[in-house]
């Protein structure tokens, strides 16, 4: 029975950036950029969806006035006019969410709302027609009862991947709303890896190692060597798509933390453009990343403090003459990359409280030390999922002394 990857998660990332850009993929951008920034500080395996991340606060951003809607605006980087962002969610919705052989990505949005309480109309207008958003009422203060349904309903999106990800204690009686976000991703490779018979090593450090499964495949693949970063850039094909997952390999092993620096400050958008067509033999660990955070923190650390604060201003959201303030930014993200492809999904949730005050020159490209990955659909160069790669296996490692 053919195995497959399978990867869900809240955010979306992605690394190739078309001739023609548009608003919403450069705002997309714009955001994983930052996150990183921020999330990549860590020493740890790093999985996020700038993507579903996206969703959920141009959501926020439909529903916002004052200097709410002008910071939300300004750090998204958004276009003056709020529909032509939605135009474009339209019709990605719409084309992500048809089905492709060999290859399924679904995006799907829900709205919670606490009983007794009813959106506004334009608000519930721009949910339903443009992030095709299904709205329920709820009764937060049965927190566990509230809890489980959420849960269920993110854990079917997500074919079983993402489960739990709002707890019984994040709900009480102040909870007035919650965005939800899924995002799931399921895609073979173009060209299938082989797993070695015997246990590889995979470097965490220079005179660190741990053992893993190291996938081996050859094939054509686009591939580049960028002097600016001193790393190799390859591209991985899916099959019967413009999907690939990318891989930034450091040149040396204390080359990573400028790769970090580099791309933080200049981006994605030319790190693919002298890449070509190289018979290449790839080997890959296999690997499966779980990550569960709260992005708060992050949010507000590149300058979206306004929104967790007693200054927000969500009037346009509820017909409620309670001011509403986010609590919480919850995402869940999984990855599980094999010799067969790729499955990935992602979550994300906002908590609104009522505010208390081709050359066949053979190449071998060794993925056996830490490196920066992502999924991008070149087509519409948005960005699906993105993170680092420190240990494939975080529970063993060995000095190489």
């Amino acid at each position: 029975m053919t195995k497959s990857i399978t990867v869900t998660s809240i955010f979306l990332i992605a690394l190739l950036i078309p001739t023609k850009c548009t608003d919403m993929q450069k705002s997309i951008h714009n955001l994983a950029i930052k996150l990183y920034s921020s999330l990549g500080e860590s020493n740890n395996n790093v999985l996020f969806s700038p993507l579903s991340a996206h969703i959920a606060l141009i959501l926020c951003y439909q529903g916002a006035s004052g200097t709410t809607r002008n910071v939300l605006q300004d750090v998204l980087k958004l276009p003056i006019d709020s529909v032509d962002i939605s135009e474009e969610y339209k019709k990605l919705l719409n084309d992500f969410n048809e089905s492709k052989d060999d290859l399924t990505i679904a995006m799907a949005n829900n709205i919670y709302i606490k009983k007794h309480y009813e959106l506004q109309s334009k608000f519930q207008t721009i949910a339903n027609e443009y992030f095709a958003a299904h709205v329920e009422n709820i009764d937060f203060s049965q927190s566990r009862s509230a809890a489980n349904q959420i849960n269920k309903w993110v854990s079917e999106q997500t074919r079983n991947k993402i489960k739990d990800i709002i707890s019984e204690n994040a709900l009480n009686e102040e909870t007035r709303l919650i965005l939800v976000n899924a995002i799931y991703f399921k895609g073979l490779w173009m060209h299938p890896f082989k797993i070695h018979q015997t246990q590889d090593k995979f470097y965490v450090s220079k005179l660190q190692t741990v053992d893993c499964e190291m996938m081996r495949t050859t094939g054509e693949f686009f591939y580049v060597e960028d002097p600016v970063l001193d790393a190799k850039i390859l591209k991985i094909p899916y099959m019967h798509s413009d999907i690939f997952f990318v891989i930034i390999l450091p040149n040396s092993f204390h080359g990573f933390k400028n790769i970090e620096s580099k791309i933080t400050t200049t981006g994605f958008s030319t790190l693919e453009k002298d890449a070509i067509l190289e018979n290449i033999e790839v080997f890959l660990p296999k690997f499966k990343v779980e990550t569960s955070m709260d992005l708060k923190q992050p949010l507000q650390d590149i300058g979206l403090g306004n929104i967790f604060s007693e200054k927000a201003n969500f009037s346009q959201m509820l017909n409620s003459q309670q001011p509403l303030t986010i609590s919480k930014v919850l995402q869940k993200t999984f990855i599980d990359i094999n010799e067969n492809g790729t499955e990935a999904a992602s979550a994300t949730s906002v908590l609104m409280r009522v505010r208390r005050s081709l050359d066949l020159h053979h190449q071998t490209f060794r993925a056996d030390r830490p490196f920066l990955f992502y999924v991008i659909d070149s087509a519409s160069s948005t960005l699906l999922f993105m993170g680092k790669l420190m240990n494939p296996n975080p529970t063993k490692i060995r000095d190489e002394l």
